[in-house]
């Protein structure tokens, strides 16, 4: 992978759950890293269930690999949309480079 491959900025985050005084689980979500990636749209597909319609987006993420930063529990963050992780590669299990597929 080149540098010059990597043009996009991301940002990972993780989930914190915290609980409030009555009791009730609080979600709240803290970046954990910004760094350079390829973000590239795969396919959409639009849904209809009890009569409201949603599209979901799947793209895929390249981006240099570093031990314990990605994960199915984490997201990402690119131009405002949150990216859900759905899978996370460790191409040719070589320690350089991550394929991630997620879901917007």
């Amino acid at each position: 992978m080149k540098a010059g491959d990597l043009k996009h900025r991301v940002t990972v985050q993780k989930m914190t759950v915290t609980r409030a005084s009555t009791g009730e689980e609080i979600e709240t979500w803290t970046d954990v890293a910004t760094r350079w990636a390829f973000v590239e749209p795969l396919r959409g597909r639009e849904n209809y269930e009890l009569g409201i319609e949603s599209t979901v987006n799947f793209y895929q993420v390249k981006m240099r690999y570093e031990s314990g930063l990605l994960s199915t529990d984490r997201r990402l963050v690119f131009n405002s949309q949150y990216l859900d992780i759905e899978s996370v590669i460790n191409v040719d299990e070589a320690g350089k480079e991550y394929e991630v597929t997620c879901r917007a």
